[in-house]
């Protein structure tokens, strides 16, 4: 759980920055916690808010060419494993 310790102490300080969205590696299910970063699009965002599986959403908007993004999303991966059912990233 220290990586997660770890996680959370750092994204605090940069949430104040962001709000979230990085790059998801597969697709999601409504009506399941997330265990990984979700891609949300147009057409997906509001049936994703509204899950009631995944009440609670860390919204960054992500910027392919943008540093921080790029440093910020491997962390986002690491962290939404133990996030599943808590809060979907």
């Amino acid at each position: 759980m220290a990586p997660l310790t770890g996680f959370l102490q750092w994204s605090t300080t940069t949430a104040a920055l962001l709000l979230l969205f990085a790059v998801s590696t597969r697709a999601s299910e409504i009506g399941v916690p997330h265990d990984t970063v979700i891609d949300l699009t147009d057409e997906t965002f509001d049936s994703h808010m509204n899950d009631p599986a995944n009440g609670l959403w860390f919204l960054k908007f992500y910027a392919p060419w943008c540093g921080h993004c790029k440093q910020l999303a491997p962390k986002l991966d690491q962290a939404a494993p133990f996030l599943a059912g808590k809060m979907a990233i």
